[in-house]
């Protein structure tokens, strides 16, 4: 998406600093509204919705769903962002040969937009919801694993610049004598995030009730480094940077 953006070196980085900085402000203040509304605290966490609960005491059953549709709808707008970004990350990865190029490396005309990788990353979402239907255990391990992989594709890079400080070419946004400290802060609440969401959710721990957020992680990642040692390590060369290996994104398909 940074290549979609003019000046991205700069507005790429300040347009993340800038969504955490409004999102702090506006979920504090929302946390803050729920606690601050909570009429009986047993009961509300009793309550199959919790937030439901709370929004019918403020508003009434009426209010309550009026609200709680415009929350769904802003849940709405989240899953299309979450498409928008997949759908580019996964373009980029085929046109710099992690996925296949002609099929998944080029961009539609008509839409302006990596069509193919649009329909790939909606289809991959629907069939990892799919056993979602009937288990509220696997719903609560796929939406683990979406956390946790989200923050561990954010916490590699990271992690990397702080072994190899010196490899990595600084850009013009620069946080200067603060960026260290910062990275070391984000490595770590990163693995304090990736186990929280690996533990059980309740007690007893039954066959009905166990996480399995650390099996399906432990499978994902056995996959990504044994196909690493076997094909990746052999056919990937990292992203392509000269003008013929981009020449794939401009064809159309009709």
């Amino acid at each position: 998406m940074s290549e979609e953006t003019k000046n991205a070196a700069w507005s790429a980085p300040l347009g993340v600093l800038t969504s955490i900085i409004v999102s702090a402000i506006f979920g504090f203040g929302i946390i803050l509204a729920f606690l601050f509304s909570m009429q009986d605290f047993e009961e509300t966490l009793s309550a199959p919705q919790p937030v439901f609960k709370i929004l019918v005491d403020v508003f009434g059953p009426v209010g309550a769903q009026i609200a709680m549709s415009l929350i769904i709808l802003c849940v709405w707008h989240c899953g299309l962002f979450s498409v928008t970004s997949n759908s580019r990350m996964m373009y980029a990865f085929a046109r710099d040969g992690g996925l296949p190029r002609k099929i998944f490396g080029v961009v539609d005309r008509r839409f302006d937009c990596p069509i193919n990788t649009v329909w790939l990353s909606v289809v991959l979402a629907f069939l990892l919801a799919l056993p979602s239907l009937g288990s509220s255990v696997a719903f609560t391990a796929a939406t683990s694993i979406a956390t946790i992989g989200l923050y561990i594709s954010y916490g590699l890079p990271i992690l990397l610049s702080v072994i190899w400080d010196e490899r990595f070419k600084k850009g013009p946004f620069r946080l200067h004598g603060f960026s260290m400290p910062i990275r070391i802060i984000s490595c770590l609440w990163i693995i304090v995030i990736t186990v929280f969401f690996c533990l059980p959710t309740s007690t007893p721990i039954t066959r009905e009730t166990l996480n399995y957020t650390p099996v399906v992680l432990g499978i994902l990642i056995t996959w990504i480094i044994l196909s690493w040692i076997f094909w990746a390590s052999r056919s990937f060369s990292g992203p392509c940077n000269s003008g013929s290996n981009l020449l794939d994104a401009n064809k159309t398909y009709l």
